[in-house]
């Protein structure tokens, strides 16, 4: 599971310029993603449910080419989120703050399209791809982002690749490179939409 992640950039990524200096990111707050033309495009994080005050933040990557809702997303709105590190809690409600060993900065999978708000304006928003955890996440949790290196994240934003072969980009991260701390004990915050 993804709930919140940690950006602070003021120079590029990807070879595309990009400011984005709020820190800490949560559901339903906008920030910078890249799409499949190599593009920074300004989202907010959440599909939202109809008919309720919930937005979906996450896609299950298992299931993904199975649900329609993200099936016709893997076409055409794939898209990487950039991020530093981000948080999971464990049972103990024990905060975690997760990153890579020696890399500043990584993309997580995502999919992202136009939806419509509870007062029927039109936004664009994402979702953050899960997937089962890899060795040192499964003793904070059961998921976590799909994280890639830069090879599957070329082939995730190719326009060439098709469904079923980025499907299986979708794995958990390689072991013994994640960089677990415990932050503090602190209940997940609950967020408004």
């Amino acid at each position: 599971m993804c709930g919140r992640f940690h950006l602070n950039i003021d120079g590029d990524f990807k070879g595309v310029p990009l400011k984005f200096t709020r820190g800490d990111v949560f559901p339903s707050e906008i920030c910078p993603i890249m799409n499949q033309n190599k593009e920074i495009k300004h989202l907010k994080w959440g599909f939202p449910i109809e008919g309720l005050n919930k937005l979906i933040i996450n896609a299950r990557s298992e299931t993904i080419i199975d649900k329609r809702t993200f099936r016709d997303l893997l076409e055409n709105n794939r898209c990487v989120i950039p991020a530093e590190f981000f948080y999971d809690w464990d049972k103990n409600k024990i905060k975690y703050k997760v990153s890579l060993k020696n890399i500043d900065r990584f993309s997580m999978a995502g999919l992202y399209k136009k939806c419509i708000d509870k007062n029927k304006k039109e936004f664009w928003g994402f979702v953050i791809i899960t997937t089962s955890a890899n060795r040192e996440m499964s003793k904070i949790h059961h998921r976590m982002p799909v994280i890639f290196d830069r090879e599957a994240e070329e082939k995730w934003l190719s326009n060439e690749e098709d469904i079923f072969k980025v499907k299986n980009l979708l794995k958990p991260y390689k072991d013994g490179v994640l960089k677990v701390e415990s932050q503090a004990k602190t209940e997940q915050i609950k967020f408004n939409i």
